[in-house]
Parts: structure tokens; sequence; C-alpha cells
């Protein structure tokens, strides 16, 4: 990393929850206002070209580059934040709950773990195509291979 220390990536992990046009004035300040000499670009345009060429999606995320290091950029996701976001992620994860509560419930529960692999599997079948549906990784994995 260009000298980057864990604040500058903890405030950065936060730049995706912003407005993308708010991002580029609060990096100038908060990178150049400490004249450690790191200049970090907003590239809303290319998630923008992307998000049109990959057909939309629900995906929030911002691309931050650094001019002086070519092989260095960083993808800031957002999280959970609104109530639809609580339901997919609810939706993603049901089948694990479910395994860790019976696992917990029942006596005897931790001879079920190696079988969970294959439980989850056949829990999750039934609504894998509406996971695929709420599923971000898919849109910001084809933006960071793209």
């Amino acid at each position: 990393s260009p000298g980057l220390a864990l604040k500058d990536f903890a405030f950065l992990s936060v730049a995706a929850y912003r407005n993308s046009s708010e991002l580029q004035p609060q990096l100038d300040s908060w990178f150049n206002g400490t004249k450690n000499g790191i200049f970090a670009k907003n590239e809303f345009r290319i998630v923008e070209e992307h998000k049109t060429s990959f057909g939309g999606g629900d995906a929030k995320y911002n691309l931050v580059t650094f001019p002086e290091y070519d092989d260095f950029a960083i993808i800031s996701v957002r999280g959970t934040l609104t109530g639809l976001d609580l339901l997919a992620d609810a939706q993603l994860w049901m089948s694990a709950i479910f395994l860790q509560l019976f696992r917990a419930v029942m006596p005897l529960g931790f001879i079920w773990t190696p079988t969970f692999t294959h439980l989850a599997i056949l829990l999750s079948y039934p609504e894998s195509d509406q996971n695929e549906m709420v599923s971000y990784y898919k849109q910001t994995t084809h933006f960071v291979e793209w």
C-alpha cells in the first residue's frame, strides 16, 4: 500500500456509505490535509460504466485509486444499511443460522458438524434462485475482474 495506515483503510471503508459526488472533496481533505503526499482519486465514472455494462444492480461501491501507484486501488463496498438489506442478509444466512441453532439445542449436536456442509446445501436449495437475486457479491466480483 502507498504508505496507508489502518485509519486510512477505516476512512475508506466508510466511503461506500457516502454519495459519489461528495467523496472526492473528502478524499482531498483526508489525504492531502495530512500533507503525507498521497493523492487519492474517486473513480466514480469507472464504477458507473461498469454498472451500465453489468446491467445495473443494487450493490453500492466506490473505487478509489492512487495515481502514483498503478497497481493499487481500493474498492469499498456498502454493507447492510436498510431494512431490505437486512432481509436479504437474513435470506442468505438463514440455513446457517438454522443449523447452528439445531446444533446448540440437540443433545450431542456436535456429532452433526461433519454433515453441516451437505445440510446447508440441502436447506438452501429451494431458495437458491432467490439468493442469486439478492447476492451483491456477483456484481462486485464482476467489477474486480472487469
